[in-house]
């Protein structure tokens, strides 16, 4: 799009959509960037996509329409006035007082993470918009299947789609109405004085909107993800080979579909983050001693490999060799196929795929695979045997022809003297083999054994070069939607996971453990440590922390009170508990749920990882309220401890975010003097 097209639609944007022309020029401006796509090529680049990005955030944490700059602890509490937490909160605020949402706005923590690239704003307001709308869903019981009934029940879905889209422990909270959903069934089931057919609409209309409303929205969110970006990157090598022939700046779309002798071609591992075959000029320092085969990531020169004939193999075509080459002067290609005994050059280094009787570097039980030899060389232990695998061309309508595809086609290698089959192992080579993947050969494995089918043994070809080849034509590269769906699922799983501390760098002043959040005893720096800089600290206000896990822990004492009372046949007072119930169980499980999970976890964890929960506990404070000065008989005295409870909280919260705010808007000067004042607790790394 031409500067002057641009301009012209900007005004036009603002004109449609408010007199103030500089004001909607200006988030035009930023929807048009993200439309003409934003390239990053210098780092005043990077800071303007790194500044747009936190202006969405702040967004997410303040729905203010402008972006505003908190300059002092008084303007940020005019920014949170606005915030994205109190129509929420209202509804589940306990009934009778404000506090859970003044609170929230007091919470230093939660300030922090608004000015910071961090998902937690976006996922902390649709879970609680979740838990709201199903909070007023409940409210219509006595109305089922009316029109409000039926739009606060959408409501929630959309919040739960849009909460497990934003990270995978928004279904924490997808997990919390799950619940509250089947208890609510299952009472409906025991009501016989609720016809069959009612249950079953009860029943059809929750999966409509709690299942196949949120799935729906998930699956949106990558579809649009898919279309929007479009453009290779540097995790270009996380996808699959289909995929990235989809992406803008990825050549895979030239290559000739059919893989012939004399091609040169890169091997991709099936295996997530595996990488290509790869080879370089480093010896093993034990075993055989020859060079070194690896799995990399990125592309790379020593990626190369040529197809050669096996040197036995009598030559189909008159005048040319074993090692034909697509370069040299008459070639003619003959194409690989399911069955032919192959070698393969490393071009680069000139040495040949070479395996042997020799143990594996680190795999104890497999063989050592190796770069040896060269074309002038005759060695049986440089033979494999192709084994097609699958081909995913071929369930597209096409006929299986036994011929190797690129992209489309799975291979295995298996080794003519050994028997032994290549694989891509997910042990890392130490520093001698600069932390790439370690790549062996299987022995012991019959054909049509199920362990074949696993990923480690599966290969494609990825980047085929052949001038003598046609290109693919056009739209032969293109990847199924639901494949790439389910794939980027696993990966993020596999990322997920493999995001485990590691003990040769220093996490001490970042990672937290979740016993060390309830009662905020670590926080986390969030910049460098520099006197000449401001710095950060992840920490949050601990008047506001404190009283909402002590709240936690009363409103558990007060359930294992009643637990204990039923079962010794204690009868509960209706009039105090039935207001109770549900509020109990909503800010307890959603706390729990969000909570208890990270002490089940191998990843390493971050102190923001508990503001869901925080958020929660937050609404416990209002509901343990409650639950006290419910007990007084008298409305007026009530009514007069419960504002001066709320008045006295208030006040205290209000001054630990004055004291605390600069660690969410910067501390300046000599750290000593931040330490003395603020370092409440050992673990508070000021």
């Amino acid at each position: 799009m031409s500067d002057t097209a641009i301009n012209t639609e900007l005004a036009t944007l603002a004109r449609k959509a408010d007199p103030d022309e500089a004001r909607n020029k200006r988030i035009a401006e930023a929807f048009l960037d993200l439309a003409r796509g934003f390239e990053i090529k210098t780092q005043e680049d990077y800071n303007l996509a790194t500044e747009e990005l936190r202006k969405i955030i702040d967004r997410h944490g303040t729905l203010d329409a402008e972006r505003k700059t908190f300059t002092d602890p008084l303007r940020g509490v005019l920014d949170r006035l606005n915030a994205k937490y109190m129509p929420w909160l209202k509804l589940l605020r306990g009934g009778y007082n404000p506090l859970p949402a003044l609170a929230t706005l007091l919470e230093v923590g939660l300030v922090g993470i608004t000015r910071l690239i961090l998902l937690d704003s976006m996922l902390i307001f649709f879970g609680l918009a979740a838990v709201t709308f199903y909070t007023a869903f409940r409210r219509f019981d006595a109305r089922p299947f009316s029109p409000r009934w039926h739009w606060n029940l959408l409501l929630t879905g959309a919040a739960l789609g849009c909460v497990a889209s934003v990270k995978w422990v928004g279904f924490f909270t997808v997990a919390l109405v799950g619940l509250l959903t089947v208890e609510e069934l299952w009472r409906l089931y025991g009501d016989w004085s609720v016809p069959s057919r009612t249950i079953a609409r009860h029943f059809a209309w929750r999966t409509m909107y709690l299942i196949l409303v949120p799935v729906g929205i998930y699956v949106l969110c990558f579809a649009i993800h898919f279309r929007l970006l479009f453009r290779s990157g540097p995790g270009n090598a996380n996808m699959n080979s289909l995929f990235q022939a989809s992406l803008q700046g990825v050549d895979f779309g030239k290559s000739p579909l059919e893989v012939a002798y004399g091609s040169r071609i890169t091997l991709r591992n099936a295996q997530y983050s595996a990488g290509l075959l790869h080879s370089h000029a480093h010896m093993y320092p034990k075993g055989s001693k020859q060079q070194q085969v690896t799995t990399y990531l990125h592309a790379d020169e020593n990626n190369h490999w040529l197809v050669h004939r096996s040197y036995a193999d009598p030559v189909p075509v008159p005048g040319q060799s074993q090692t034909p080459s697509f370069e040299d002067d008459g070639y003619t290609p003959q194409l690989l196929k399911d069955g032919d005994v192959v070698r393969l050059l490393h071009e680069s280094t000139r040495t040949y795929l070479h395996s042997h009787l020799v143990t594996a570097p680190l795999s104890t039980g497999e063989y050592e695979v190796s770069g040896y030899g060269g074309p002038s060389h005759h060695d049986p232990n440089d033979l494999w045997v192709v084994e097609v695998a699958r081909d995913s061309y071929a369930h597209r309508g096409s006929q299986g022809t036994g011929a190797v595809r690129s992209l489309y086609t799975s291979i295995r290698f298996r080794h003519k003297a050994t028997g032994c089959y290549l694989k891509a192992s997910s042990t890392q080579l130490p520093d001698w083999g600069f932390m790439q993947g370690e790549v062996t050969c299987r022995p012991h494995l019959k054909a049509g054994s199920r362990l074949l089918d696993g990923a480690a043994f599966l290969w494609n070809v990825e980047h085929h070069v052949n001038s003598a080849l046609p290109p693919a034509e056009p739209g032969v590269y293109r990847s199924r939607f639901l494949h790439d769906f389910v794939e980027h699922n696993i990966g993020m799983w596999r990322t997920n996971n493999a995001l485990v501390p590691d003990p040769e760098l220093e996490l001490g002043q970042l990672a937290s453990y979740p016993r060390q959040w309830l009662f905020l005893s670590k926080g986390s720096r969030m910049s460098g440590w520099d006197e000449k800089k401001q710095r950060f600290l992840m920490l949050g206000n601990p008047a506001v922390w404190w009283a909402s896990s002590l709240a936690v822990l009363a409103l558990l004492a007060v359930w294992a009170g009643s637990v204990l009372a039923a079962q010794r046949g204690i009868p509960a007072d209706p009039a105090f508990w039935a207001p109770l119930s549900y509020r109990l169980r909503v800010a307890l499980g959603a706390w729990f749920l969000n909570y208890a999970p990270y002490f089940l976890m191998g990843r390493i964890t971050y102190l923001h990882h508990y503001y869901p929960s925080l958020v929660h506990a937050i609404v416990a404070i209002g509901v343990a309220l409650d639950a006290a000065t419910d007990r007084i008989d008298a409305p007026l005295r009530r009514m007069w401890v419960r504002r001066a409870a709320v008045g006295a909280l208030l006040a205290l919260f209000a001054a630990g975010f004055w004291y605390f705010s600069p660690i969410a808007y910067g501390m300046d000067g000599n750290p000593e003097y931040w330490a003395m004042t603020r370092k409440w607790l050992s673990g508070w790394n000021f």
